[in-house]
């Protein structure tokens, strides 16, 4: 699938803007100080100053990453070792740039460290070298062990598109724009992986480590934007592995062939109500551009169709931001509806939302507060005799800011003990921090994978009370949207955000896995 384009492309973009590898801040492993004006190697005599600077060895703040299993993208021969991770966070350190270095390994403790200036197309050591022996930092083997089996579960290629691809454009940019910039300006983050579904469900299911990207380039078509990243493994300031990865962002929109309208028309209605009319949007039909060959084949591998589609690039502005999409006609079975899942790992609570103003890298942040003071008093005040009680809020994890209501609703599942029953109704109470009662709300008792939960729909997130199932006026269900929602908002409660990203985990749809290189 356009493998000898995109391959000419990230080549391109190699070799003309040379990859720059930038420190990025995590826990104060390595800071990347924006005042910073770092030298940059550029000849032969400023590369030999620096290696004579250095000595004859380096210790790095990692462990032996020799034994990495490769990755496909190994074959390009400017993405350099297992080494280059580790030596470029060295170099940063020391206030340089690692451009124009390369590494070849002699043995696990052994490389000869060689400048070979912007030659992208070559890892022959034609330029100034010199042996450097390689010292590590007493890690943990056991931890070592469990960052190479999440190395090993990371896929080569990950894909965003669609509703969600649409999503994550409404609040944060194109992503190739937003978080892939490389002036003094801006600052990688760990949460772009947070937008691809699969790699977040790695990434919090094993929250030991902190994880941080690098970036080595990109390139692609007008609608498809690739960005190859490294993906780095960290455990107490100690670089435990990484995997070099290509993150996939296709501005693609799936609309139903069958409807009726035009392709504008069709396309315009789906945007409105994902948006709720409440999102500017216009088309440029001046814009639309008709491909000189077949994207069939690009299509059927995400959807898993061997069909014939019929598609049209054009530009869309969704408040005020232009973006290129490829709109393709497909049967109304594969038109795909974004819906984002959230969950708590230690309490089992999770959320479902389809919600336009809920972003990809949400994350549920949950309290058990039954025991504190706000929510005794509201039980005593009330007489009421509750199970649980829980603070519940979502946060973005991009901007670290709280969404504290949502346009639409959102499904929150709580899960209850064995005395509930199946399609019972019980009394969930909100409870504002002042101790006085909102709204009460019907939840209704489901079984999802042989788990019970009360399932509930609301749009404000702050503390939310569960009644004793045996002391609750309970009743058969009768439909499934007897909630009055509460409107009103309080101030919720805030806790530390900054560290691990952990406790949640989220499945998104528009998460295609394409795999591109063999």
């Amino acid at each position: 699938m356009k493998k000898r384009f995109l391959f000419i492309s990230f080549l391109l973009v190699a070799m003309v803007l040379p990859s720059v590898i930038k420190s990025m801040t995590y826990n104060e492993v390595i800071t990347y100080n924006k005042v910073l004006t770092y030298n940059e190697i550029t000849t032969d005599e400023e590369a030999l100053n620096f290696l004579n600077s250095i000595g004859n060895e380096i210790t790095l703040n990692s462990a032996d990453l020799s034994n990495l299993s490769n990755t496909n993208y190994d074959d390009f021969n400017f993405f350099g070792t297992v080494y280059d991770v580790p030596l470029a966070l060295y170099f940063n350190k020391n206030n340089y740039e690692y451009n124009g270095f390369t590494t070849i390994v002699k043995s696990n403790n052994l490389v000869t460290l060689c400048y070979y200036g912007y030659n992208y197309g070559t890892k022959n050591c034609n330029g100034v070298s010199k042996d450097v022996k390689i010292n590590y930092a007493n890690y943990d083997k056991t931890t070592y062990d469990k960052a190479a089996s999440i190395i090993k579960s990371f896929k080569d290629e990950y894909s965003l598109n669609g509703m969600a691809a649409i999503n994550s454009i409404y609040h944060y940019g194109a992503l190739s724009d937003n978080d892939y910039g490389m002036s003094a300006d801006d600052t990688l983050t760990d949460t772009t992986l947070l937008r691809f579904s699969e790699i977040k469900k790695v990434i919090e299911n094993n929250d030991e480590f902190n994880y941080k990207i690098i970036s080595y380039g990109g390139g692609g078509s007008p609608y498809d934007a690739n960005n190859l990243v490294a993906v780095l493994l960290y455990k107490d300031n100690i670089l435990y592995g990484y995997k070099v990865i290509n993150l996939n962002y296709q501005t693609m929109i799936f609309i139903d062939k069958n409807s009726s309208g035009t392709i504008y028309e069709k396309v315009e209605k789906k945007l409105n109500e994902y948006f709720n009319n409440s999102v500017a949007v216009s088309i440029d039909k001046n814009s639309a551009t008709s491909y000189g060959y077949d994207l069939s084949s690009d299509i059927n591998e995400i959807l898993g169709t061997n069909e014939k589609y019929k598609s049209i690039g054009v530009d869309i502005t969704i408040n005020n931001v232009k973006e290129y999409y490829l709109i393709v006609e497909v049967d109304g079975k594969y038109v795909d509806h974004y819906n984002l899942r959230s969950t708590d790992k230690n309490t089992g609570i999770n959320i479902s939302t389809d919600s336009f103003d809920v972003p990809l890298d949400t994350l549920i942040k949950v309290q058990d507060v039954l025991g504190k003071n706000y929510v005794t008093q509201a039980k005593n005040n009330n007489n009421l005799n509750l199970k649980y009680a829980f603070d519940i809020n979502l946060l973005g994890a991009y901007n670290n800011k709280y969404i504290n209501t949502t346009s639409n609703d959102v499904d929150v599942y709580i899960p209850v003990s064995n005395d509930y029953e199946v399609g019972k109704i019980v009394d969930v109470y909100y409870v504002k921090n002042d101790s006085s009662l909102g709204e009460t709300i019907n939840g209704v008792v489901e079984k999802i994978d042989n788990v019970l939960y009360l399932h509930f729909k609301t749009n404000h997130f702050s503390t939310y009370a569960i009644a004793d199932y045996k002391d609750t006026n309970v009743s058969e269900k009768t439909n499934n949207n007897t909630e009055d929602n509460p409107q009103t908002s309080d101030n919720i409660l805030i806790y530390g955000i900054i560290g691990t990203l952990s406790l949640v985990g989220l499945i998104g749809t528009g998460l295609y896995i394409r795999k591109r290189f063999n």
